[in-house]
C-alpha cells in the first residue's frame, strides 16, 4: 500500500477542488422546440447573444432562432429556455442560467476517452462524460442518475467515466480510484464502480482489499510501484483533464464536451440529450466544436468567438446562479458544501498509516 500513498500525495499536489454542492428536484419537463410567438420565451431569447458563427448578422439568440440558417447552439439554447422555465424559475434566473449555458456551449472541451470506462457504445451519437470521486456523497447519487441514462437512452448516449479523486478530503478516493483503473482493465469497472457507491460510508483499505481480491488480484499486484504507475497515469491524466477545464467539484458531467448545470440530475440530463438529438436529426449546423487533443482547433472549425465582443459578462456559475438551493427545484445539484461535511478519515485499523 506503500505505493498508494505515493499516488495520493502526487494527486494531493494537484487536487485543490472540493465536492460540488446540490439541490432537489421535482418534475421531467418534456424538450419542447423553441417557440418564439412566446412572448415570455423571446424576452428571455432576446437578452442572450447569438451563438451561431454561420449567421454573425444576428445580434441576439432570438434573432438566430427566427433565421431559416439556425444553428445546432441555438436550437440546444432554445430547448434549455423551455427546460429552466418548466422548472419554476422566474424569468431573471432563467435568463442567468441561460447566460451560464451560453458560456459552455461555444466553449466546448475535448476529453481523453479512449480506454476509460463507458456505458454503451463507442458509435453512440451522444457522448455524456462525468468526473467523480468515490468519496463524494453526491458521485454516489449522479451514479444512480447514469444508470438511468444509459437505460433511458441505450441506442442514443454512452457514459464515460473519468477520475477526479479529491484526496485532499477523501482519505481512500486515491485509492479507490486506483482499484476502480485497475478493475476496467480487468472489464469489471461498473461493478466494482456501483459496490463502492453502494457501500460507501464503508470505503476503507479492508473494503478495498476485498474488490481487489474480487478481481483476483493481490494489493500487492495493484499497488506495486512498478505495475501500479500505469493506473497512476490515467487518473493523473484524468485529473489533468478537469484542471484544463476549470471544473471546480464533483460530480460534475459534460454532454458532447458542453458542461451541464445541474448535470447529476436526470431530467437535466435526459432534456439536453433529447435536445442534441433533434438538433442532430435536423442536420443543423454546429458552429462550436470542441478542440482537438492536440490543443488545436477540431477539423472544419472556425475562429473561436471574441470573448469580450460575443459572449455575455463571465457568470460566477453554479454557486451565484438561479441553479441553486434556495432558488432551483433542480435535484441533486447544490447541497451542502462536500469540504465542510466531508466525512472524517476512518479510523480503520487496516488503513495504511504515512
Amino acid at each position: 500500500m506503500k505505493f498508494f500513498l505515493q499516488i495520493a500525495l502526487a494527486l494531493l499536489a494537484l487536487s485543490t477542488t472540493q465536492c460540488a454542492t446540490q439541490t432537489a428536484a421535482q418534475t421531467l419537463a418534456p424538450t419542447a422546440r423553441a417557440p418564439i410567438d412566446d412572448d415570455a420565451f423571446a424576452a428571455i431569447a432576446s437578452q442572450v447573444r447569438n451563438p451561431c458563427k454561420n449567421i454573425p448578422e444576428k445580434a441576439s439568440l432570438l434573432g438566430a432562432l427566427q433565421s431559416d440558417r439556425v444553428c445546432y447552439e441555438a436550437s440546444i439554447l432554445a430547448d434549455d429556455i423551455v427546460f429552466f422555465k418548466s422548472q419554476g424559475l422566474n424569468a431573471d434566473q432563467t435568463t442567468k442560467m441561460i447566460v451560464a449555458e451560453y458560456e459552455s456551449i461555444v466553449a466546448p472541451h475535448a476529453f481523453r476517452t479512449d480506454g476509460r470506462p463507458r456505458m454503451g457504445s463507442n458509435s453512440a451519437p451522444v457522448e455524456v462524460v462525468i468526473f467523480s470521486d468515490f468519496q463524494c456523497p453526491f458521485c454516489a447519487r449522479a451514479a444512480k442518475t447514469m444508470h438511468r441514462i444509459a437505460e433511458r437512452y441505450p441506442q442514443d448516449a454512452s457514459i464515460v467515466f473519468k477520475q477526479m479523486p479529491l484526496v485532499s478530503i477523501h482519505p481512500y478516493a486515491a485509492a479507490a480510484a486506483v482499484v476502480t483503473t485497475f478493475a476496467n482493465e480487468k472489464d469489471m469497472f461498473w461493478q466494482i464502480h456501483d459496490t463502492l457507491f453502494d457501500d460507501q460510508k464503508s470505503i476503507s483499505a479492508s473494503l478495498l482489499t476485498k474488490q481487489i481480491e474480487r478481481l483476483g488480484a493481490t494489493p500487492e499486484d495493484v499497488f506495486d510501484p512498478v505495475k501500479g504507475q500505469r493506473l497512476a497515469v490515467v487518473i493523473v491524466e484524468d485529473m489533468a483533464d478537469a484542471e484544463k477545464a476549470d471544473i471546480a467539484g464533483t460530480p460534475t458531467v459534460f454532454v458532447d464536451g458542453v458542461h451541464i448545470q445541474g448535470g447529476a440530475n436526470f431530467e437535466r440530463v435526459a432534456a439536453r440529450i433529447e435536445a442534441i438529438r433533434y438538433a442532430q436529426n435536423a442536420l443543423l449546423d454546429r458552429t462550436h466544436l470542441p478542440p482537438k487533443l492536440d490543443g488545436k482547433s477540431a477539423e472544419n472549425s472556425q475562429t473561436p468567438p471574441n470573448d469580450e465582443q460575443n459572449s455575455p459578462q463571465p457568470h460566477d456559475g453554479e454557486q451565484n446562479s438561479p441553479n441553486n438551493e434556495q432558488n432551483s427545484p433542480n435535484d441533486e445539484q447544490n447541497s451542502p458544501n462536500d469540504k465542510q461535511n466531508s466525512p472524517q478519515p476512518p479510523n480503520d485499523e487496516d488503513s495504511p498509516s504515512i
